[in-house]
């Protein structure tokens, strides 16, 4: 059973890089309860800076299901044979101009692995959690593109819930996130119209967002 075990860690390394890098951390000034995105604290980082951040504004949605497919892509480079993905559920981003923002994800990533000799497992990994910051440009930049910094992050919560079944039989392991690391870490932007693309070196994963309404 070397290669489900090969399997297994490849996903436990994983979830950590595509949950901070790939999911993205983001802004938004309202919500909480009812699911939407956490407030961040009152106090903004700074002055949001020369770029567009009126392109930047507002709440945004991420195409779920193209990141279960960059993380199949991911693990068939490192030699998982990969039969499957899809996603479902939800990840909401927004901004406001005020330099705050949070984020609010409830959705589901499923991975089907062919391990050879009938043997296939399913992984079903459940990211959710909300949070908030305060968020800043990080030098001039280019008009709609650039980095973003974030710090003072509040109510974080985020959680990756894993279930690895091979052949009936099932075992389960949970990953807390704390997105604080993430302060002063630079996330990559590029916004243009009603599609944002969000990227944290090194990670391989870039998330596609479409603005929400």
């Amino acid at each position: 059973m070397t290669r489900t075990r090969v399997a297994i860690a490849a996903l436990g390394a994983l979830a950590l890089s595509f949950t901070l890098a790939a999911c993205g951390v983001g802004g938004g000034g309202s919500g909480g309860s009812d699911g939407g995105p956490t407030p961040a604290p009152e106090t903004p980082l700074a002055d949001p800076g020369p770029q567009d951040t009126g392109c930047l504004a507002g709440t945004w949605t991420a195409d779920v299901d193209d990141l279960a497919q960059q993380l199949a892509t991911n693990l068939a480079g490192n030699g998982i044979d990969v039969a499957s993905a899809s996603g479902v559920g939800t990840q909401q981003l927004a901004f406001d101009q005020e330099g705050y923002m949070g984020i609010s994800v409830d959705m589901t990533l499923t991975i089907v692995v062919d391990l050879s000799d009938g043997i296939v497992m399913q992984i079903v990994q459940h990211h959710t959690g909300a949070t908030g910051a305060d968020w800043a440009w990080d030098g001039s930049g280019e008009e709609a593109a650039g980095d973003l910094l974030f710090s003072n992050f509040s109510g974080s919560d985020y959680h990756v819930d894993s279930a690895f079944s091979i052949n009936g039989v099932s075992t389960e392991q949970s990953i807390p996130i704390d997105l604080s690391v993430l302060t002063d870490v630079p996330m990559h932007v590029e916004c243009s119209g009603d599609t944002l693309l969000t990227n944290q070196s090194p990670s391989p994963f870039t998330t596609v967002w479409h603005r929400a309404g």
